[in-house]
């Protein structure tokens, strides 16, 4: 069979889907529980900046612009394609999150993009409020297990690298948390900034956005410093 530059195009396009696919799903280590996961997922909002949702999204694009391209005009459609994609990928890609919705709410402040700043704002507290509540329920858990582990270790009946193996999700679970904690403070500023030149619902809106976050954050930080205590009594 004859490869043709359409062809070379849509394999290309399929095995960047297939890696971008592979990168979204790879998890290392045991299985995480429902708390684990729901926190991961709900973290999975901040977790695309927008360079990274810019890099992506011009990827994805671009070679689904090559592949176009390459049908419609082989070499030279291919390349025009995939700088056209690139292009409109990296808008794509860009266009997420609160930080965004803050900058096109500055360079034009119409109703739509102040819509736009409240949504995100609303997403973010939700995306807090959840991780908040995992990260209960993930700081109990591991008193639990890591109790277990640490009864087994003393009775030599697993190893002290079984040990850290087995505790290994937590940790991550504690990186996650710590992260959401770093980054909500100057969440909640800038919703706060926001609504300080809003009035009426607007203004109450925000406001509610950044209380919630505050007391998402609250949860974190009680939850996050009873993970690390757990988790120090993991062999170094």
């Amino acid at each position: 069979m004859r490869i043709t530059p359409a062809r070379r195009g849509i394999a290309a396009l399929m095995a960047c889907i297939m890696m971008l696919a592979g990168c979204a799903g790879q998890i290392g280590g045991p299985p995480l529980s429902p708390a684990q996961q729901q926190l991961k997922q709900a973290n999975d909002r901040f977790n695309l900046t927008v360079g990274e949702g810019a890099a992506v999204g011009a990827v994805a694009l671009g070679l689904l612009g090559a592949g176009v391209g390459a049908l419609a005009g082989g070499k030279k459609g291919a390349l025009i394609g995939l700088g056209s994609g690139v292009v409109l990928g990296g808008a794509v890609g860009a266009a997420m999150g609160y930080n965004v919705a803050r900058k096109n709410y500055a360079q034009a402040r119409t109703e739509d993009n102040l819509r736009q700043l409240i949504a995100e704002a609303n997403q973010d507290a939700d995306a807090y409020h959840r991780s908040a509540v995992a990260s209960r329920d993930i700081a109990k858990e591991a008193r639990i297990k890591i109790a277990a582990l640490d009864a087994q270790y003393r009775a030599k009946t697993i190893t002290a690298e079984q040990y850290k193996q087995a505790a290994m999700t937590y940790k991550s679970s504690e990186d996650i948390m710590q992260s959401q904690l770093n980054n909500s403070t100057d969440k909640i500023t800038a919703m706060r900034a926001d609504a300080a030149h809003q009035r009426g619902a607007d203004r109450s809106e925000l406001l509610n956005d950044a209380h919630s976050v505050e007391l998402a954050r609250r949860a974190l930080k009680e939850s996050s410093d009873s993970l690390a205590a757990t988790l120090a009594m993991v062999p170094s």
